[in-house]
């Protein structure tokens, strides 16, 4: 009774949370277009930082709603992937760049691993990179200024059965965080579940992280434990 309680509940939120992003997604936008272009002006030092952090804080939004609408659009069987072959290499390299600023102005050493010059591998470019901005965005959130975070990107084969191989890549986010209890890992994918901290955020990131692999035909898992 009381889990069917929790999902009455979660349901309720999401509606309320899609009709609110409907109603604020376009004022919103029109917001953020006239302060990238108050960005391409030449303005004294704080008039800049004071745009950017608007700019940032309006596509912090923006992106929420964003996820929210996904999330729906994936319960409701209504989100395509299309993959095409993709270098995993450049890919990440790409994505990684829109962390560059961050990790050096919190002195974080952000850096990332691979064995391989290229690594093709099926993805939606257009739907997998959330999963990685939101891994990533998840780490930098948890990891102390001058602390660590570490991408790793390796392919992996496993025997099916006697001659029959299958090939896959592993992404791995690492960072030195504070870790979770070993109690909480089976619920950190559920929607709205946030564990106790002092950043907020909607819970709903990691939740549409898993989505997305599995629409991957992946899985991804955590490994973490107090401290670590």
């Amino acid at each position: 009774v009381r889990r069917r309680h929790q999902k009455e509940m979660n349901e309720e939120r999401i509606k309320l949370f899609i009709n609110l992003s409907h109603e604020i997604r376009s004022p919103m936008t029109l917001i953020v277009s006239p302060l990238e272009n108050l960005l391409k002006r030449d303005y004294d030092a704080d008039t800049m930082k004071m745009l950017r952090l608007m700019q940032k804080n309006a596509n912090r939004i923006i992106n929420l709603m964003n996820q929210l609408l996904d999330m729906r659009k994936i319960e409701k069987g209504q989100l395509n992937i299309h993959c095409v072959e993709t270098d995993m290499v450049d890919y990440i390299k790409e994505l990684i760049s829109l962390f560059t600023y961050q990790a050096e102005k919190r002195n974080i050493n952000l850096c990332f691993d691979y064995e391989q010059e290229e690594l093709p591998a099926w993805i939606d470019p257009n739907n997998f990179d959330k999963v990685l901005v939101n891994l990533l965005s998840n780490a930098f959130k948890y990891t102390p200024d001058g602390g660590e975070i570490k991408i790793s990107l390796r392919e992996k084969v496993n025997e099916l059965t006697v001659g029959d191989l299958q090939h896959f890549i592993e992404i791995e986010v690492i960072d030195s965080g504070s870790g979770i209890d070993a109690n909480k890992l089976e619920k950190i994918f559920e929607r709205f579940y946030q564990i106790e901290s002092e950043h907020v955020g909607s819970g709903i990131g990691l939740s549409l992280v898993q989505r997305l692999v599995e629409l991957h035909h992946g899985r991804i898992e955590l490994d973490s434990e107090e401290g670590k």
